[in-house]
């Protein structure tokens, strides 16, 4: 991504100095003084080569099951908003962990369309895009195999009046098809209004 800012911008230490802003804005979302605490006073500001070596040895020193996964969505959030068009919606893969992408979520501007998309609510674009539930039947299959080896047999399913339900996997999918279930800007599922 830093190499991207240094094509566009043609200097290598605005480009550094700009993802760094991207950094900073994005780290309250993960805790107030998260910047300051994970990455103040390490970053090395040289070179992009050297930037991105500190940027990584802080990520190390972070780990990998606290929010990086998250921390480094935000940050090409942040960048895909400075470069695309402004009616344009950016839509992007995100965790089936609800709290995570309230996370991200949260960083919304008001002027920027954000569509999160997990794996099971991306079967909601495929129906949208004109496919039928048959030419996807395999995949629906192989992902609710997927998710029952992993104990997650249910989705959550949230009903108009705010009120969530827990539903089969195969039968929130089937749904999906016949256009009573959709989701929201979020990713989360909402039973349709038939």
């Amino acid at each position: 991504m830093l190499e991207e800012l240094k094509k566009i911008y043609m200097d290598e230490e605005f480009a550094i100095r700009f993802f760094d802003s991207f950094l900073r804005e994005v780290c309250p979302s993960f805790g107030r003084n998260y910047y300051f605490e994970n990455f103040g006073g390490k970053l090395a500001f040289t070179s992009c080569t050297s930037f991105v070596s500190s940027l990584h040895e802080c990520e190390k020193n972070i780990g990998i099951d606290h929010n990086l996964g998250e921390l480094n969505c935000a940050i090409t959030l942040k960048m895909m908003e400075k470069i695309r068009a402004s009616s344009e919606t950016i839509m992007f893969m995100c965790s089936d962990d609800r709290k995570a992408r309230n996370v991200l979520l949260s960083m919304n501007q008001d002027s920027v369309k954000y569509q999160c998309h997990t794996t099971g609510s991306s079967f909601v674009s495929i129906f949208h895009q004109g496919l039928k539930k048959e030419d996807v039947m395999n995949y629906i299959q192989k992902y609710c195999e997927y998710r029952d080896k992993k104990g997650q047999s249910t989705f959550s399913v949230y009903r108009p009046n705010g009120e969530k339900e827990k539903r089969p996997c195969l039968e929130v999918l089937n749904d999906i098809f016949e256009g009573k279930v959709s989701c929201n800007k979020k990713g989360d599922f909402i039973k349709t209004l038939i």
